[in-house]
């Protein structure tokens, strides 16, 4: 149910900004006036203000499972699992929607919630499904991503910036511990989807 009321809140995005373009449009051929197009502004404006606010999530259990299945956060107590729950946010990807861009400066890591992603490594393309992370190495390096990571469809994201992590690993530097060993293998390995 989330999923969809993030896709419909997504499709509304994208009529919004069509409806921006055809009032643009009509305010160049002198269709309307720059009255009329200001006052159509307004409540476009307006209404684009109410679609940014996000529903709210609340996955509870389910969510806490699925990260412990995640080799990063394995060994995270109950309460540092909790605790991480609350710093993610979800964020929605439409079919061949790009997330991650090769040589692009990263901030974030992702959790596929629903759905499935592409990660174009150089050499070689895998899938990632629900349940899998990709992006992880963003949360402890500023190393330029190394693959290009898309929707294949819709895909439901949770995602964990950098700066609420870091906030997260005050409070739990076993966790920081954890994910800089992980980082490192997975750097020398030089295969990590989307980092």
């Amino acid at each position: 149910a989330y999923a969809d009321s993030l896709r419909a809140r997504y499709l509304e995005r994208m009529a919004l900004g069509f409806e921006n373009a055809e009032y643009r449009a009509q305010l160049e051929q002198s269709m309307i006036s720059a009255e009329v197009y200001d006052a159509l502004e307004v409540d476009r404006r307006r209404r684009q203000r109410a679609l940014d606010k996000r529903p709210q999530l609340d996955l509870g259990l389910r969510l806490q499972r699925m990260i412990r299945k995640v080799e990063l956060f394995r060994e995270l107590s109950d309460e540092g699992t909790r605790a991480l729950v609350r710093q993610l946010y979800p964020e929605l990807a439409v079919p061949d929607e790009r997330i991650i861009t090769i040589g692009e400066k990263g901030d974030s890591m992702y959790f596929i919630a629903s759905g499935e992603v592409e990660v174009q490594l150089p050499g070689t393309t895998i899938n990632l499904r629900a349940g899998d992370v990709f992006g992880e190495i963003a949360l402890i390096t500023s190393e330029p991503r190394t693959a290009d990571v898309t929707a294949k469809g819709y895909v439901t994201l949770l995602v964990l910036r950098r700066r609420d992590f870091q906030r997260l690993t005050r409070s739990m530097p076993e966790l920081r511990t954890h994910i800089e060993k992980i980082a490192k293998e997975r750097l020398s390995e030089n295969a990590t989807p989307g980092m």
